[in-house]
């Protein structure tokens, strides 16, 4: 059979295929309930939810260094291998979660041999910003909501922070809760 050929019976084929029909039927039935992020339907960081995962964790950086000058902290790009932004001569590392359908935020990808000394937590609800300025030291230690990412109980490189907005790990009481805090640690340390 032609390519020419093959080509005109696929295109003849896909359109008259009532098996088709049926499986079109079937998603659009399901497609509510699939849905993901009903939360953020509304939400005007929505647009952010929806970009790929790659471009979040840049835009992230951004949003800070925005903040940043419009606070009047110093700030500039950090070098990427060890360390995003350097605000107020502290090296910073910023991560971004957003509230999961679980009701959790889920900060990954924390690695310990980077030299950063703040992690930046930005956790993102739908009609909320939420913020922590972590001490890396605090993040080596044995935590509520902090659990070694990959190599199982012998992980020692990456680790992540699970926890609920509305249950915040007690130890992260003075590392913040809003961008206001995060400002005054910033100055403060």
């Amino acid at each position: 059979m032609s390519g020419k050929r093959k080509a005109k019976s696929y295109a003849k084929r896909a359109v008259s295929s009532n098996d088709e029909k049926i499986l079109r039927k079937a998603l659009k039935k399901r497609e509510k309930e699939y849905e993901s992020d009903n939360k953020f339907k509304n939400s005007p960081y929505k647009w952010l939810k929806n970009c790929p995962s790659g471009r979040k964790g840049k835009i992230a950086e951004d949003l800070i260094l925005e903040w940043c000058a419009v606070k009047k902290l110093r700030n500039e790009r950090g070098d990427k291998k060890n360390y995003d932004l350097l605000i107020e001569n502290k090296r910073v590392e910023v991560k971004l979660s957003f509230l999961w359908e679980t009701g959790i935020f889920v900060f990954q990808q924390i690695r310990n041999k980077q030299k950063y000394q703040y992690c930046l937590c930005l956790g993102i609800s739908p009609d909320e910003i939420s913020a922590w300025l972590i001490p890396k030291n605090e993040l080596r230690r044995n935590r509520p909501g902090l659990k070694r990412q990959h190599g199982g109980k012998k992980g020692v490189d990456t680790d992540w922070l699970r926890f609920s907005p509305g249950n915040t790990p007690k130890w992260l009481d003075k590392y913040g809760d809003d961008l206001a805090a995060v400002q005054r640690l910033l100055k403060k340390r």
